[in-house]
């Protein structure tokens, strides 16, 4: 299991990646707005990665991992 978390900032979003018991089997996240299409490649503990909304309090944002034995897991799906 590993986590990420976001925040607003202005009109951006801002995707932190936490780590957890799993990390070093993290190969990439996905992540974007209503969609993962955003591609995050080898991403280390405390990284982050900022991108621009779109309406306030309504950007459904999905980040999802894939891992090195070839499970996928979303790893956030909420509004921002």
């Amino acid at each position: 299991m590993v986590a990420a978390t976001l925040r607003r900032n202005g009109d951006n979003i801002v995707i932190i990646y936490q780590g957890g018991l799993d990390a070093s089997m993290l190969s990439s996240m996905e992540y974007g707005i209503n969609t993962a299409d955003h591609q995050w490649n080898s991403p280390k503990i405390g990284d982050r990665v900022t991108f621009p909304g779109r309406i306030s309090g309504r950007d459904h944002v999905i980040v999802g991992g894939a891992f090195t034995d070839g499970v996928k897991q979303v790893l956030l799906d909420t509004y921002v």
